[in-house]
């Protein structure tokens, strides 16, 4: 039986932009089909995010009004685009916590220090996609300004040194880099990873991509520094719990490890009792 106190720190706001399969349920149906099967499966809180193009920060903050005990909003900041008063401007709106994906520099660029500087100050943890990111077959052209190689989780370690008070939560394990991202958690205390993506890899082997995030993560000795995170469309969700759960039994963790990670760490950064 998968565990079942959890917070999803890795969730979208349901668009088919972020669905691979094109789905065209109504969004009201794709809400809550979201948040029934989170709650189902044992989720106290999931962290929202506002991703979009435009980002959709409007719908976020309503929900997040609707449903305060639940619905934790992470407001998306496009690096490169956003000035640093973006992260007031969402922080006044009622996000707790900011995501960024696609940044047009380096994700550890002095250019973008301000806003890393602004998060900080407000107590927000960022969520940053790293590592390889995901290309629909048959889109890409020469005006998109997309660069996984900006995204590596090597680029947290500065981030993390320079701002000893800002938490920052790494998507993916970096993946496929699991071994860099491990061991910038092991050194940096404000540094968290979740594992959504590789922990169920589609259209890839499975045992060998778990055996490699298995070496990262018992070989840096970070059990303690992953958090939760699910990444996918409502169906799925128990897939990743149950992946979640057997991940961490091969890394020998008991009751109280599973719940630091699925519950605690995320608990803690978000100040929730």
């Amino acid at each position: 039986m998968a565990y079942r106190r959890f917070i999803d720190a890795h969730v979208h706001y349901p668009q088919t932009a972020f669905d691979p399969t094109g789905s065209q349920i109504p969004l009201e149906r794709q809400l809550d089909d979201l948040l029934n099967m989170e709650r189902s499966l044992g989720c106290q809180r999931l962290c929202l995010l506002s991703t979009g193009n435009p980002p959709v920060h409007d719908a976020v903050a309503q929900l997040v009004k609707e449903q305060p005990d639940f619905v934790i909003g992470f407001g998306y900041i496009r690096l490169g685009t956003d000035e640093p008063s973006i992260v007031d401007e969402l922080g006044d709106m009622g996000f707790r916590g900011l995501k960024t994906i696609r940044p047009l520099d380096n994700y550890d660029s002095k250019a973008y220090y301000p806003i890393y500087e602004r998060a900080e100050a407000r107590n927000m943890p960022i969520l940053f996609h790293t590592g390889q990111l995901f290309r629909a077959p048959g889109s890409g052209s020469r005006a998109e300004d997309v660069s996984t190689a900006r995204m590596m989780p090597w680029m947290l370690d500065p981030i993390a040194r320079a701002f000893p008070k800002l938490t920052l939560i790494g998507a993916h394990l970096g993946s496929p880099s699991f071994a860099e991202a491990a061991w910038v958690a092991r050194w940096n205390e404000n540094v968290y990873w979740d594992l959504s993506g590789p922990i169920t890899i589609r259209y890839g082997n499975r045992k060998i991509v778990h055996e490699m995030m298995y070496n990262a993560v018992a070989g840096a000795g970070i059990t303690h520094k992953l958090v939760f995170g699910s990444d996918v469309t409502p169906p799925e969700i128990p897939d990743v719990v149950t992946a979640y759960d057997a991940f961490l039994d091969r890394l020998d963790a008991d009751s109280l490890d599973k719940d630091q990670v699925f519950y605690g760490n995320m608990a803690r950064i978000l100040g929730i009792e």
